[in-house]
Order: structure tokens, then C-alpha cells, then sequence
């Protein structure tokens, strides 16, 4: 393993690649289509961040790396102009109003389960 002060600096340089890498593709709502330079810069971007997370030896089991590191990131940006921004308030409305209605239409297992005691 790299001396930590190696090591740090490595994580560092891969933060900040993950930090642009997001920055430049997130241009779909500002109307903004990426450029020829900035599909460019995400390219080797891309490639530096993955060897620098290979490097590291860090490891995950999230989808979300095979997209980022396996060119369909980059894919996305040439063909549709980069990714639209997306709020996870909706999503989490939706999970609330979908709990409500189960809760709501659940089934009672029986008669005497739905029964509660009088608090006289």
C-alpha cells in the first residue's frame, strides 16, 4: 500500500474527477448541450477517475459504477446532451402516499384482530 499522504492525495484527485465528471453532464435542464471540449474533458475524466478508483482499491456493488466507468455516462452525453436533474422529493411523496393505501386496504386476518378493546 501507498504511504497515506500518497494514498489521501490519490482520493483527493479522484473526488474532485467524480466532482466534474457529474458537473459537466448535468447541463440537460439549463438547456446547455455539452461541447465538443467538455465531451472531451468527460472522456478522459472517465478514464483517469476509474483508474484512480481501481488504484485505490475501492470496491462497490452499486450499478451506479458499471454507468459511470463503462461508457455509458459518456454515451449519454453525446447522444442526449447529458442528464436531466432529478429531485427525490416526488419519489419519496409517492412512497408516502403508497404506504397510506396499504395501510389503509390492508387485510384484517381476522374478525378478532380488527376488534381493539374499549377504553372505558
Amino acid at each position: 500500500m501507498p504511504p497515506l499522504s500518497e494514498h489521501c492525495h490519490k482520493f483527493a484527485a479522484l473526488l474532485g474527477l467524480l466532482d466534474a465528471m457529474w458537473s459537466t453532464v448535468r447541463g440537460v435542464d439549463a438547456g446547455m448541450l455539452p461541447t465538443a471540449e467538455e465531451i472531451d474533458f468527460l472522456d478522459k475524466s472517465t478514464q483517469r477517475a476509474k483508474t484512480l478508483w481501481i488504484d485505490l482499491t475501492l470496491t462497490t456493488t452499486q450499478p451506479k459504477w458499471h454507468l459511470t466507468f463503462d461508457g455509458h455516462l459518456l454515451e449519454q452525453a453525446k447522444q442526449r446532451g447529458g442528464l436531466a436533474d432529478k429531485a427525490d422529493d416526488t419519489i419519496e411523496f409517492q412512497h408516502q402516499q403508497l404506504k397510506r393505501l396499504r395501510d389503509r386496504c390492508r387485510r384484517v386476518s381476522s374478525v378478532h384482530s380488527s376488534e381493539k378493546p374499549s377504553a372505558c
